[in-house]
């Protein structure tokens, strides 16, 4: 079983109230393990049903995450639990596999010629069935197109679970969805940082908190 302190502890309780919150932490602070349980309790417990994917059916819970590289580091932590490998092998993806973007033809009157775009196949006219999204990496996703694309493409209840760093760069084109759901909705925060992540992330926790940085052979102030 999944060791939990207690802020995770507390986000698993709002998973099972089904309300949608935020998670936020530094790297290494266990957002990642916090998922895990979530999903293995939903799992456990009978919480989730069935839903259709574009390449599969699996229970009623999506981890998306902006970047393929994002989506792919996310899925090899979750699978780390045999069962959630097992039973939620096609529930982690990108945003876009998850909404079935595709090419689409039409009409460029400009060009007066037939183009080719990138369209989601998931709309609020062919909704998702999903009961549960989690959003990994929150703070990459702008808060323009794409977001009103996966909001759309939502059915009614769902609840959402957006993780994210405070601290990450905003998204290119535009503000970032976790700066609104941090707004809407209740925060779990960690804070304790577990992972051994060498010098220089160590002091950049060091530097957010405001203490003195630790130097090495790798690492050394400037005298500037």
């Amino acid at each position: 079983a999944i060791t939990l302190n207690e802020k995770q502890l507390a986000a698993k309780e709002l998973a099972f109230q089904g309300k949608s919150f935020v998670l936020i932490g530094p790297a290494g602070s266990g957002k990642t393990t916090c998922q895990r349980a979530v999903a293995e309790a939903l799992l456990q417990d009978n919480r989730l049903s069935t839903s259709r994917f574009k390449r599969s059916t699996g229970p009623s819970i999506a981890f998306v995450a902006y970047t393929r590289r994002a989506a792919s580091n996310l899925a090899k932590a979750i699978f780390k639990v045999p069962v959630l490998k097992e039973q939620l092998s096609g529930n982690v993806m990108t945003i876009h596999a998850l909404l079935e973007f595709e090419p689409t033809e039409y009409w460029d009157e400009d060009t007066q010629e037939t183009k080719f775009r990138f369209m989601p196949m998931r709309t609020a006219a062919n909704p998702l069935d999903i009961t549960h999204l989690v959003i990994e990496e929150a703070s990459m996703l702008d808060s323009s197109v794409l977001w009103k694309q996966l909001y759309d493409a939502l059915p009614y209840g769902v609840q959402i679970i957006f993780i994210g760093d405070i601290n990450q760069l905003p998204p290119v084109f535009g503000p970032s969805i976790l700066n609104y759901a941090l707004l809407q909705l209740p925060i779990v925060e960690l804070t304790e940082v577990y992972r051994n992540q060498g010098i220089v992330l160590d002091n950049a926790h060091k530097i957010l908190k405001g203490l003195m940085i630790e130097e090495s052979s790798d690492y050394k102030r400037s005298e500037e």
